[in-house]
């Protein structure tokens, strides 16, 4: 009977379709016994370690196994509170390894750990050039942040014929990693990655790390725990301090500093807008071409109309000729700004300004030369340093305006992780 009942929950945990684990009522609808008698036996198999129990203390949802079993005792004594419906049944790892043949699963690396008894929510970890792939390809979607993300086929392509549906994708969730050194990886629920056709898991398992890598705690704790973080990364901050400087200077002059907000969630934010996925220089270069992009040449000259000369006199050397020339979006904000504020001492003003002209001077270096591309961990180093200066420009200059008696903050309503600077860095 020991056997047979093991037999049951093994074959409904393989064929189900998603392994799923077999309800306590469905178990004992198989086996033809007594129900003190089918207790006492699944209590065994417990204690052997041939099967786990997963009930609602342990997941809200009992008929997955999302993160493992708990200990022996507490798996019997959930046994004995013979809720039917919810306590469900698994094969362990240990009875898994002896019956599930491999081959059966060939080019399905992921389907295989789930097959062999790991639990669902199992993070692994790849180099990050794995999403290169996806994030370069207009024919999948690619959202992300610095703490994780989510891709799949864009709606034109899903299930058509202009797509070869082994290459139709959706992962629901990933995620970014760091080990010891602070290198980044990106992880990924075994879960999802199962639902790949045999083709993109093999992509994915050539880029599989073996080493220990940790996933952000922000992207574990919101997808693994339910917990939401309190604040947000700082890609994210960078667009909503720009949306929100927008909201403050059109509510006292009638217009947006900004030519975009990126919208009120960052719905319009740049697909590429996010960290490096390679360290590389030609990357690097992008990045800050973009981020120029977002700050120094969205900001809107119209704004600056009536409250700035925007042309001034110069002489040029080669005949003396006095020459008119346009100031930079840059230079028109920092003259704005001075004459706003008087400042008792303009330090903050003097490093958010000079943060922006950073971006500016980056992005102008490589336009002007070619140059061969490098490799090198120092390129995520130097993008986290420069969204953080800007970060803290924009953050400034907002309450720079915040200040401003024709400022409704009531009407404002800034969020609570923008006013207290709840903010993840990368």
């Amino acid at each position: 009977m020991k056997a047979k009942v093991l037999e049951v929950v093994t074959n409904y945990y393989l064929k189900s379709g998603n392994f799923s684990g077999i309800s306590l009522e469905s178990l004992s609808q198989e086996i033809f016994s007594n129900e003190y008698n089918l207790i006492n036996i699944l209590s065994e198999l417990i204690e052997q370690n041939e099967i786990g129990l997963i009930s609602q203390k342990h997941s809200i949802n009992p008929h997955i196994n999302r993160l493992g079993f708990s200990l022996c005792q507490d798996q019997l004594e959930c046994l004995h509170k013979k809720d039917v419906h919810h306590t469900c049944f698994y094969p362990t790892k240990k009875h898994l390894k002896n019956v599930v043949k491999e081959i059966n699963y060939v080019g399905q690396p992921f389907q295989l750990m789930l097959a062999l008894g790991n639990p669902q929510l199992t993070i692994e970890n790849f180099d990050l050039s794995i999403i290169e792939l996806y994030r370069n390809d207009p024919r999948y979607y690619y959202v992300a942040n610095d703490i994780g993300g989510s891709l799949g086929t864009e709606d034109e392509f899903y299930k058509s014929d202009k797509f070869k549906i082994t290459d139709q994708v959706h992962i629901q969730s990933f995620g970014f990693s760091y080990n010891d050194e602070r290198r980044r990886a990106l992880c990924a629920f075994i879960c999802d990655l199962a639902d790949l056709s045999s083709e993109h898991q093999l992509i994915w398992k050539a880029k599989h790390l073996k080493e220990n890598y940790e996933p952000h705690p922000a992207f574990y704790n919101s997808q693994v725990r339910n917990i939401w973080p309190k604040g947000v990364n700082i890609l994210t901050a960078v667009i909503q301090e720009i949306y929100t400087i927008n909201r403050i200077t059109k509510m006292i002059w009638s217009l947006p500093l900004f030519k975009d907000d990126f919208g009120e969630y960052g719905e319009r934010r740049p697909r590429k807008f996010s960290f490096l996925i390679r360290p590389t220089l030609e990357e690097y270069n992008y990045f800050i071409s973009l981020f120029d992009k977002v700050i120094s040449d969205n900001l809107n000259h119209k704004f600056f109309k009536g409250k700035v000369i925007k042309e001034y006199d110069e002489r040029r050397k080669s005949d003396d000729k006095i020459i008119v020339k346009y100031k930079g979006s840059i230079l028109m904000l920092d003259e704005w700004i001075r004459s706003l504020m008087r400042f008792p001492d303009d330090t903050g003003w003097i490093n958010s300004i000079s943060a922006f002209k950073e971006v500016r001077k980056q992005r102008q270096n490589p336009a002007h030369k070619i140059e061969e591309d490098i490799y090198d961990q120092k390129y995520f180093k130097l993008q986290e340093e420069i969204i953080d200066k800007v970060w803290a420009g924009l953050n400034y200059l907002r309450i720079i305006l915040q200040q401003h008696p024709n400022c409704n903050e009531e009407k404002l309503d800034i969020p609570e992780w923008q006013r207290e600077n709840y903010i993840y860095s990368m």
